[in-house]
Order: C-alpha cells, then sequence, then structure tokens
C-alpha cells in the first residue's frame, strides 16, 4: 500500500529507485527495471538497507542507524537458520535420524559463530563503538533511533537525551 513505501503493481513491487521513477514518469522518460525474486519481507528490507547504506547523502549517525539494522536483520536470519538445523539433528519434539552407518551418526561441527557485529561494522564502514551505542539507543527509545535514521538527531544527542532521562528518573 501507500505507506508501506513500496510501489504495487499486480504482484511487482517496486523497491528501489522511487525518486528516478517519479522523476521518468512525469517527463515521459524510458527508464529500466530489474526484475528480483526474495525470500520474504526480511529479505526485500535487508536487501534495501544493503543498498541505502551505499549511498553518498546520508550522514554517519545515519549509516550507523542503518548498518545497526542490518546487523539485527542478519542475527535474526542467522538464528532462524540454526533453528532449522537444530530440528533436523533432533531435540525438543524432533526425532534424531538414527542410522546403522557410523559415518552418517558423526554429526557435522558446529559452525563458529560469526561476530555478526564485528562484520557489519567493518562491511559498512562503520565503527564498532557506534554500532554498540546504536543497538543501546535502539534497545532503550526506539524511537530516539529512527530519528537518527531520519537524521533528525545524531548518536550524541540521543546519549544525552537519555543520560539526562536516567539522573531525572
Amino acid at each position: 500500500g501507500p505507506d508501506s513505501g513500496f510501489l504495487e503493481s499486480s504482484d511487482e513491487i517496486l523497491i528501489d529507485g522511487h525518486n528516478r521513477h517519479e522523476i521518468c514518469t512525469r517527463h515521459g522518460l524510458p527508464f529500466e527495471t530489474v526484475e528480483m525474486t526474495f525470500a520474504d519481507r526480511d529479505s526485500t528490507l535487508l536487501w534495501i538497507e544493503e543498498n541505502q547504506i551505499g549511498r553518498r547523502n546520508i550522514t554517519d549517525d545515519q549509516r550507523t542507524a542503518i548498518a545497526e539494522s542490518i546487523r539485527e536483520r542478519r542475527s535474526k536470519a542467522a538464528r532462524s537458520e540454526q533453528a532449522k538445523r537444530a530440528g533436523k539433528q533432533g531435540g525438543r519434539g524432533n526425532k534424531k535420524n538414527v542410522s546403522d552407518n557410523v559415518s552418517d551418526t558423526v554429526s557435522q561441527p558446529p559452525k563458529p559463530k560469526t561476530d555478526t557485529r564485528a562484520a557489519v561494522a567493518k562491511e559498512t564502514k562503520v565503527s564498532e563503538r557506534k554500532l554498540k551505542d546504536m543497538a543501546a539507543i535502539k534497545k532503550a527509545d526506539p524511537q530516539l533511533a529512527e530519528e537518527i535514521r531520519k537524521g533528525n538527531l545524531t548518536i550524541l544527542q540521543a546519549k544525552r537525551i537519555l543520560k539526562e532521562r536516567k539522573r531525572e528518573a
């Protein structure tokens, strides 16, 4: 719908390039789209954020807010994947596949836990410290985090607001 940030036509949804689309349409200019398929809404939103992070017209703090959102989405996806794997290996309410073949019963070594924050920080060129601060702000007050993302507030300003609230309490 109009509030979702997506431009829909039948089963196709424009997920990026809304300004370009509007300008081309207004001036009758040709434009091309690339059709993509996503597993679910979260995958779509992750793709959008990974593309937003490369824009030049955003502040470091806005970049940090988007990077923290990317980190959250990737962590959620990893947990979901771990849960699926755990389900296949038995556990609560799941029958474990038992085999006579010894090699089948030797389980795969668990995949090493990736440090999502470090990886996202490096990839998005945002400090881990800032990502950690952003996560803390989002947890304390999601609305402040949203204001940072919109560019109306800096991380430092948000930290000061939270500190002041703590002092008043």
